[in-house]
Order: structure tokens, then C-alpha cells, then sequence
């Protein structure tokens, strides 16, 4: 897009609320549902694309209102990740509903996570990938407990997928960019100074795969 373009913006809400709006999901069953996640102000839900929001109760009387990411399972799963490394503030895990915010779990193993920057999900798949302070993890729904993924070494600060999950791209340690071609089973660093690799130690970084 050009610079000089003009481009009008049409505010959405939810307005009432602190808080930026930090994640936006919406909802793989209906795109008249949208979920927006705020980072002190809790969880919202739009049934009629984005007119009207009502906070989402059920996440409020047991989930952290501090959110940091959001992904959804192609069987309508929701993920709603909690805490931040680039914020100043903590959550308390990953949640997720599989009814439509009726009721919600806690993602096993992240209890004790008090900053999940990112959540992400591949299309058609039913693996949960995130970042924490001890790495990249994955979870299959059902799972008792987290895996490990192989990478770098440090934690893990940024994450992004293709959507069919073939690529994989994550920040580890001090942002060392590492990519994944073959669906996350291994990670090859790309992080240096020239042509074709990404610099580190940059303070905050964000990646998007096409």
C-alpha cells in the first residue's frame, strides 16, 4: 500500500474498557463470533461481527485478565494464552474452551506460567504451540503434559506458523531466529549479521508467515 494512500478507520469497541486490545481471534465456526482479548481488561465476545461485545464471565471468575495471545483448533478449541515478556505484567497459564466460552481448563503444565507471549495453532492440526521462559513447547488436546521442543538454547519470546504448520518460525535466547521447514521437527538457526539471515538482540521482535 502506498504511503500517501488515505485509509479510514471504523472503531469497533469493545470502548468502556482499560486496556489495549492485545489479541483478536475470529472464531473458525462462525465468523460473525469474535473474541478480543485485552491486556488488563479480560476477554469479550462479539456474536455479530464486532457490533455489539459482552465480557465473557465464565473467563473472568478463574482466568488471569492480563491476555497476551489467542488461537482457535479447526473443532472450535479456543486458546487464550496469559502474561507477557513484553509487557509488565504476569498471567497464569494457557485456558481453553470447547464450548464456546461456557466453561473453561487450564492448558496441563502451564499453571505455574506467568508469561505466554504467544499461542499458536496450524490449520487442520490439533497441536498447541507456545512460548515460554523454558522454550518452545507443544501440547496435543488430551495430553497430560507439555513436550519440549528442540531449538535453541533460553526461552522463547516470538512465534509464528504457516497455515498448514509446515513452517515454523521462533525467537530464542536474545531473539535468535530459528526456522522450522518440516512441521517443527527440527529448527535450524537463521539469526546473524549479512544477506539472507535476521539479526539478534533486537529488544522486541514479531514475525508473520504467509
Amino acid at each position: 500500500m502506498e504511503k500517501s494512500r488515505a485509509v479510514a478507520f471504523i472503531e469497533q469497541g469493545p470502548d468502556n474498557i482499560g486496556g489495549r486490545t492485545r489479541a483478536i481471534q475470529v472464531d473458525v465456526t462462525n465468523s460473525n463470533i469474535i473474541w478480543a482479548g485485552g491486556v488488563s481488561g479480560g476477554l469479550f465476545k462479539s456474536l455479530n461481527g464486532a457490533n455489539l461485545w459482552e465480557r465473557v464471565e465464565s473467563y473472568e471468575l478463574l482466568c488471569s485478565p492480563y491476555i497476551s495471545s489467542m488461537t482457535q483448533f479447526t473443532n472450535g478449541t479456543l486458546f487464550v494464552a496469559t502474561g507477557s515478556n513484553d509487557e509488565g505484567w504476569s498471567g497464569d497459564g494457557v485456558w481453553y474452551t470447547q464450548d464456546q466460552g461456557a466453561t473453561w481448563d487450564v492448558v496441563p503444565g502451564t499453571e505455574s506460567f506467568s508469561r505466554v507471549t504467544e499461542v499458536v495453532a496450524p490449520k487442520n492440526g490439533t497441536t498447541l504451540w507456545l512460548t515460554t521462559s523454558n522454550g518452545l513447547k507443544k501440547w496435543n488436546l488430551g495430553d497430560l503434559a507439555l513436550t519440549d521442543v528442540t531449538t535453541g538454547n533460553g526461552g522463547c519470546n516470538a512465534l509464528a506458523c504457516s497455515p498448514n504448520g509446515q513452517v515454523m518460525v521462533a525467537a530464542i535466547g536474545s531473539n535468535k531466529t530459528y526456522v522450522s521447514t518440516d512441521f517443527g521437527a527440527t529448527f535450524v538457526d537463521k539469526s546473524g549479521s549479512g544477506a539472507g539471515v535476521v539479526p539478534t538482540n533486537a529488544p522486541r521482535i514479531e514475525y508473520s508467515v504467509s
